[in-house]
Parts: C-alpha cells; structure tokens; sequence
C-alpha cells in the first residue's frame, strides 16, 4: 500500500491560562485526546486575538472549557473548524463550559456539529448574544440539563441569520418553545444539522463512512489516522485530507521525553517530531548505538531541547541521523 499521510496530530489535555500566547501549543493539534481548558487571562485584548487561529482542531475528547478570558469576543476564528466534543470525562457534567467571559459577543463554534455526552453551561457572559438562535438539539441527544442563564437579555441582542436582512431564509429552521426560526452562530454562519458520517479525501477522491465501515475503509487507506478513529469508536464528523507520502509519513509525538534505556527508546520509533523536549541519559547497554538508531533514527525536528546527560554507552550522535532542527521553544535551565 501507498503510505498516506493525513496530517493529524493528537494532543493530550491543554490548560492554557495567564498569556494569549500560551494558545500557541494548539498550533499543530487535530485532536486534544482530554480537555481543552482556556482561562485566567486578565490582562487579554481584543487586538490580541486578532490572526490567532487554530483551524487543524477537530476533536476534544473530554471537554471544553472557558473562564474569564478577557479581549475573546467569538470562538469562530480560534477554532473554525472544532466538529465533534466527545465528553468521556466532564466538568461536573458539562462538556462545554462558557463561564464569566466578560467580552464574548457570540459563541461562534459553528463548525460543531455533535457533543456526545454532556451538557451544556453557558452563564454569567454580560455581552454575549446569539443564543436564542441556536438549537442544542442539533448537536446534542438531550437538552434536559443544559444551563444557559444570566447572559445578555435576547431582546438586547437583534440577532440576525444570514440572509434574514434580506428577507431570505438561509438557515435550516426548527421550533423552540413554540418559536419558529433559522437557526445560526452568527449573522455569518447558519447552524448545520448533525451530520452522520466521516469524509476522507484520498488522492483526491472523498470517501464518505460512518463508523461501522471505518474498518473496511482501512483496507484502503492504511493511515494511523483511521486506525485512531476505529480505537476510539469516533463519531467521525470531520474531514481528513490525505495524499501520498514523500518517504515515511510525519508522525509527531507529544510530551518531554526521557531516554535512559532502549525500551524507552523504542516508544519513540516512527516519530519524526517531538512536541516538547528530549533528554538522553543512557549509561551503558549492549549494541546501543546501532538500537537508538533503529527508534530514534527518524526524528527531525525536536521543539523544545536536546540534552544529553551522563551518558556514558555513547560516543557519537550519529543515531539521529536524521535530526536537522532543533527549535528551543523551551529550553533548558541553567
């Protein structure tokens, strides 16, 4: 088979808090396997956000989380693309918390389309319109336990639907509480119904599946990815745009790593990227070099450090044969 490459990245859980850049370790995520926390920033501007966007997030498997934010007005352009919020573990049975964000205007996540389990809480955000016009139901089993109180009064609002301005009805429409309305995110974005399937594009094609044939669907793309999809049983509701691979695929691995044995070596084989730091302190071993290579051997780029730490077994890098960057977003202390 073609080695196929569809460019997703899993994260494990983000609490982002304090600074506006600290959003940056989103950069490369697909899907955040645990929760998406963002909170604390006091010091935040609107200006601030302005450019920052997150589009290669799709999936939160835990959920989401939203807390004093300061300068945040829409989510839209953060994460235009968040589709599914799977709620396996929740904040007091909430997948998606928006608590006290003093300047968001409207939710905005229009790209969402299922929270699998959980609730929804949405309280205390004083500017925040466009509530009305959602329609939960469209993306969650049950509204029962929703909260959704003390935001901005829906008559202060003037939401308006795309198209409503001129006097077309452009968004699906659905009945709440005895009112009949488009339904949308904002005046940009109509809300989309739940969708019941999974779009994989390769080699240009598009390959539409719901999860029962994920498995089938392997026979013809081989990819990490799909076979991420079938262990976690998603609800696939995002697309995945793949093409061929120029040699072995991008596999990028998370966390700081230590390497102080061969067996802790051999959990890095295949990466080509290490999402944080990497710390070599193996002092003896037999045929070592020649066993780093085979694990560590595909590495390119490390984003943190590289330290090297009373290291005895060794007297030559060459095991990272490949390694060509090595970025410092973190480095090490003195």
């Amino acid at each position: 088979f073609t080695s196929v490459n569809c460019y997703m990245v899993v994260c494990q859980s983000k609490n982002i808090r304090n600074n506006v850049t600290n959003l940056r370790s989103l950069e490369n995520c697909t899907i955040i396997e645990g929760h998406l926390k963002i909170l604390l920033m006091f010091g935040a501007k609107s200006g601030d956000f302005q450019g920052l966007s997150f589009p290669k997030l799709r999936v939160v498997t835990d959920y989401v989380l939203l807390f004093r934010v300061y300068g945040l007005e829409t989510l839209s352009d953060l994460f235009p693309n968040l589709t599914v919020i799977r709620g396996n573990n929740l904040f007091f049975n909430y997948a998606l918390v928006i608590y006290e964000m003093l300047q968001l205007k409207e939710v905005g996540l229009h790209s969402l389309m299922n929270i699998t389990r959980g609730a929804v809480r949405i309280e205390k955000n004083p500017d925040l319109c466009y509530l009305a016009t959602l329609d939960w139901s469209m993306i969650l089993d049950s509204v029962e336990d929703n909260f959704i109180v003390a935001n901005k009064n829906e008559r202060e609002c003037g939401d308006v639907c795309p198209g409503t301005a001129q006097g077309q009805t452009l968004c699906t429409q659905t009945t709440i509480n005895g009112h009949f309305r488009g339904r949308c995110w904002s005046q940009t974005y109509c809300q989309t119904k739940h969708l019941h399937g999974c779009i994989i594009s390769v080699h240009g094609h598009a390959y539409v599946t719901s999860k029962a044939r994920v498995s089938s669907l392997m026979l013809l793309v081989t990819t990490a990815a799909v076979k991420y999809l079938e262990k976690m049983k998603f609800l696939c509701l995002f697309r995945l745009t793949c093409e061929p691979c120029a040699g072995p695929c991008p596999k990028a691995c998370q966390g700081n790593k230590t390497i102080d044995s061969v067996t802790s070596a051999q959990a890095l084989r295949g990466c080509t990227v290490i999402e944080g730091n990497m710390v070599i302190k193996i002092r003896g071993g037999t045929n070592i070099a020649a066993e780093l290579e085979a694990s560590l051997g595909q590495i390119e780029v490390i984003k943190g450090y590289l330290s090297i730490r009373r290291a005895y077994a060794l007297v030559s890098l060459s095991f990272l044969r490949k390694l060509h960057t090595i970025k410092g977003e973190q480095l090490e202390a003195e």
